[in-house]
């Protein structure tokens, strides 16, 4: 299987996966396909930007996929293939990738090694304010070309045990696109086997198949048997209604997590997908907010029953956390643990309670909580389209806060709002904020560092701790940095920065067309449509 990376019910980073060509006769599964055709992959929410440098919403890198190639691609086993680039060099601090030969752009323009060199140095210059910056591409990485070799070198600053795979999964941008990344909102100029043929925001996404596609992984080219003419990104953001798409045959894609899950396990249909975090409770320790305060975060983890909310989080099929990178399982990311190295606040309504009294935060006479004049009122929001049981476990949240005397707000918020409010507003205390990441080093920006609006640790954490050992792991050798990935992970959750709750399987079904898939994303040199 190969695996999309996707960082985020909030974000995606991290690209792709290994392609299995098959036959010219086959799926690769036996099952006999037919070119041409249109593929339609269901989606639950709009994007809003096919900005692939500054939105950090999973959607976006799930639609522009279709698009844009990557250096690399890891397969199911966790082995790096060749894909714009056929063969690399890797030293601690650099890595040489060699481009194949003819790689060609969108806008049929030649890819050359100086344009994938510019889109990591895009990426590593602050001024651009780059999502990738300090989760793919670390600060001060130098990037520079030989065209006529086709050879480009990325430079860390620093040793990197995660180079490759970091700097490999960038999705590449052609020279047009770089010269205007601001104009790349609602177009894409890359050199994937798809380009973007329309755009009809909150509706569809159409992509139509380029010619003189030669360099897909395993060698897949525009002329691979099976390959469909035209590809469209739905958006249905209601789970039962892209089911019964699904089950009538006018979409092929669907990734489907809540209730309807269990009626499409039950039918004949194609299976993708992987384990997804659902229940990552996030704080907004912005000063002046309530959950600046470790006591209160403590004390908000404290009053949440975990067994009780992961069990509806769920539909009871979930698992408790071992890592706040387990995306990729243990193929994509070395460092997951066997179990969780970490202490989460133990569910306690009482000692809850005694724990707001310390910090403060006095019952009132309506029984609202009150400190310095200013009521205990919390903002919990969500995104809607990461599953449709998010709504019963905001509620199980709700009701145990009010409980402990706080005021809450319940929001749920589609991908392009909840990016506003995270990235920009910051107007929120705490939510269910799923970051799905393919390796703990993606997780850095967003736990650390820069806050909105100027970067992107949304919940404004400054846990010293783990600042410290992930300046630490990128220089050494495994299993030396991953007992310091392991460590830092343990020192967020330990000082309630943040409390996971639920990883879930999350599926993505098929009919009509094979494909793999990993989380909603799929990979566009594996789809094969099936004769009927």
């Amino acid at each position: 299987m190969r695996k999309h990376i996707v960082i985020g019910s909030v974000v995606a980073l991290a690209a792709s996966t290994a392609a299995c060509g098959g036959s010219d006769s086959d799926s690769g599964t036996g099952q006999q396909v037919k070119s041409g055709g249109t593929f339609t992959h269901a989606i639950a929410a709009d994007p809003g930007t096919l900005d692939i440098f500054h939105s950090p919403m999973a959607v976006t890198q799930v639609v522009a996929a279709y698009a844009y190639n990557t250096l690399i691609s890891v397969d199911g086993a966790g082995a790096v293939r060749p894909w714009l680039a056929q063969k690399w060099d890797v030293t601690p601090t650099a890595i040489t990738y060699t481009l194949k030969p003819g790689i060609t752009c969108s806008d049929g323009s030649p890819l050359t090694a100086s344009d994938v060199a510019r889109n990591f140095t895009y990426i590593a210059d602050p001024k651009n304010t780059a999502m990738q910056l300090g989760g793919q591409v670390t600060a001060g990485t130098k990037a520079t070309a030989d065209d006529q070799a086709r050879t480009v070198t990325v430079t860390s600053p620093t040793p990197d045990s995660f180079l490759l795979v970091k700097s490999g999964n960038v999705m590449i941008v052609c020279a047009k696109g770089l010269d205007n990344p601001q104009g790349l909102t609602d177009k894409t100029i890359g050199t994937g086997l798809f380009e973007l043929a329309s755009v009809a925001p909150n509706d569809r996404y159409t992509f139509r198949k380029r010619t003189g596609y030669t360099w897909g992984v395993d060698g897949v080219t525009s002329d691979t048997a099976g390959l469909p003419d035209t590809v469209v990104v739905r958006v249905v953001p209601n789970e039962t209604t892209a089911a019964n798409l699904l089950l009538g045959g006018e979409v092929n894609a669907a990734a489907v997590a809540g209730p309807d899950r269990q009626r499409l396990e039950r039918m004949d249909l194609l299976r993708q997908g992987g384990v997804t975090p659902v229940g990552e409770l996030a704080f907004n320790e912005q000063p002046g907010r309530p959950a600046a305060d470790e006591k209160v975060r403590r004390a908000l983890a404290m009053a949440l029953n975990a067994d009780e909310i992961r069990t509806v989080l769920t539909d009871g099929k979930g698992t408790a956390p071992t890592s706040l990178a387990t995306l990729a399982g243990k193929a994509g990311n070395p460092c997951l643990p066997a179990q969780a190295p970490w202490t989460p606040p133990a569910y306690d309504a009482t000692g809850a309670a005694a724990l707001l009294d310390e910090a403060g935060w006095v019952t009132g006479a309506d029984g609202v909580r009150v400190k310095d004049g200013k009521r205990l009122t919390l903002t919990f929001i969500y995104e809607t389209n990461v599953t449709s049981t998010y709504p019963a476990a905001a509620e199980l949240v709700s009701k145990a806060w009010t409980t402990l005397g706080a005021e809450v707000k319940i929001t749920g918020q589609q991908s392009a709002g909840l990016n506003e409010t995270l990235f920009k507003s910051s107007s929120w205390d705490a939510g269910w904020i799923a970051l799905r990441v393919f390796i703990p080093a993606t997780l850095v920006p967003f736990l650390s560092g820069a806050t909105p609006p100027k970067g992107l640790n949304y919940g404004f954490i400054d846990n010293p701790v783990y600042a410290k050992l992930v300046g630490e792991a990128p220089a050494l050798p495994q299993p030396e940095a991953c007992a310091k990935w392991v460590a830092a992970e343990a020192a967020l959750v330990n000082r309630a920065d943040v409390v996971p709750m639920a990883d879930n399987l999350q599926p993505v079904f098929g009919k009509g067309a094979t494909f793999d898939a990993y989380s909603d994303s799929i990979h566009p040199d594996s789809v094969r449509m099936l004769a009927e």
